[in-house]
């Protein structure tokens, strides 16, 4: 009897679930489906500043398409691979990143959701930054932070780095959805709503 499991093995590396922030930023196994170019054509419209949802099914590969962007955008040795490759598949997206990009350097912030506060999670997520000094005073002395000061801040510290601009990775982000519902008093899906437009302007 014809079985797939005896003609069809999958490696080890495509066997597991990926971390944005654990995992290696590196273009070696990532394969660019066509999603990943719907995605990279939206995010590469000239001065497009939004809040990208990128929706799918579990395993059909959105955190590894959010390490692969984060990747694009540090612009080191792997970027290069990953360069190398998007040209060689579509001429036309890599013409449009490297416009996306030219002079520009981004501030990559990477959050995974879980059952807890968003609030928590994004503090801990700025305090991996020690560039964002004046945002990183303001959270630490005060507990219960607003989050549109947080990033009047966050504003502040772009202007006086080397960095024009910030892209935030949130993984997982159903579960801070799930605890800001289950939890209204903390205020978190207004929050969320709050860094949405700051995004958007």
């Amino acid at each position: 009897m014809f079985t797939y499991k005896n003609k069809i093995t999958l490696k080890n590396r495509f066997n597991k679930s990926t971390n944005i922030i654990y995992d290696k930023e590196d273009c070696k196994d990532y394969i660019i489906t066509q999603s990943t170019k719907d995605t990279l054509y939206t995010l590469f419209k000239l001065n497009y500043h939004n809040s990208i949802a990128v929706i799918g099914a579990f395993g059909c590969g959105k955190s590894s398409l959010l390490l692969y962007i984060n990747t694009l955008l540090e612009k080191n040795e792997h970027s290069q691979d990953c360069l190398t490759q998007l040209r060689d598949i579509d001429k036309e997206l890599f013409d449009m990143y490297k416009e996306f990009t030219k002079d520009r350097e981004f501030i990559r912030i990477k959050i995974i959701g879980e059952h807890i506060s968003f609030k928590s999670q994004f503090k801990h997520s700025i305090y991996e930054h020690k560039y964002l000094k004046r945002t990183i005073k303001y959270l630490k002395e005060n507990e219960q932070y607003v989050m549109s000061k947080a990033l009047s801040y966050m504003d502040k510290d772009l202007e006086k780095s080397k960095y024009s601009d910030i892209i935030f990775s949130i993984d997982e982000f159903g579960k801070f959805i799930e605890f800001g519902l289950d939890n209204i008093h903390t205020n978190d899906i207004f929050d969320l709503q709050t860094l949405a437009e700051y995004i958007n302007k």
